[in-house]
């Protein structure tokens, strides 16, 4: 009898290692399979030759707009601010990312109410 139970738990033990070992593998095998997929989308990016490249005439017309002055006055000016160039240039840049990442967002609309947005 005491053999019977002995032989009873030592199975249970057994089964619930193998079980613990199979769950993971399984949990390694998933964590894998989505650093493949990771990976796979990031060399699709890459391959894609997708590249911010600064749009120096788009920057001009900002330029122009802010300041409204005459395409010859404004290169002139242009010329003579490099500082201001740089710090519309990054914001063109800036831009350029934002537009990239709102043109490849998956998202949702869910309505809430202010509290659920909140937290509360």
């Amino acid at each position: 009898m005491v053999y019977l139970i002995a032989q009873t738990w030592l199975f249970l033990i057994l089964a619930m290692l193998v079980g613990t070992l199979m769950g993971i593998a399984m949990m390694w095998t998933r964590k894998t399979e989505r650093h493949l997929e990771v990976e796979a989308e990031l060399r699709d990016v890459r391959n894609r030759g997708f590249t911010l490249e600064k749009d120096l005439g788009e920057a001009h017309e900002r330029i122009g707009e802010l300041e409204g002055l005459s395409p010859g006055e404004r290169v002139a000016r242009i010329g003579a601010r490099e500082n201001m160039m740089t710090q519309i240039e990054t914001g063109v840049l800036e831009d350029q990312v934002v537009d990239f990442l709102l043109a490849r967002a998956k998202t949702s609309d869910q309505p809430l109410t202010f509290q659920q947005f909140m937290g509360a």
